[in-house]
């Protein structure tokens, strides 16, 4: 082989091995704390991850789905009397 074939069979190599590198780097989707990613892609299951993950935008789908903590007040006392008392607004 001739130097010259040699570094153009180099020169490409390293240039697919950095496509490549630069694909993942840029396709690689982190998730926030309290959130889980749902990707989906063509022929597989859904998966989930709460950490991240490789998405190629022309083969998966993310969805981003909050499951931080949430408070739920209920106030059944008032609710109650209301109840007995014959309010009609009670179960509004």
């Amino acid at each position: 082989m001739t130097p010259e074939l040699t570094l153009a069979v180099v020169v490409i190599g390293g240039l697919m091995v950095g496509g490549v590198l630069l694909m993942l780097a840029l396709g690689y989707r982190s998730v926030p704390q309290g959130h889980a990613m749902i990707v989906s892609g063509p022929g597989a299951p859904p998966k989930v991850t709460f950490s991240g993950a490789l998405v190629m935008p022309m083969f998966h789908r993310a969805e981003l789905l909050d499951v931080s903590v949430k408070q739920l007040r209920i106030d059944a006392a008032a609710r109650l009397v209301h109840a007995l008392r014959g309010d009609p607004g009670a179960y509004r």
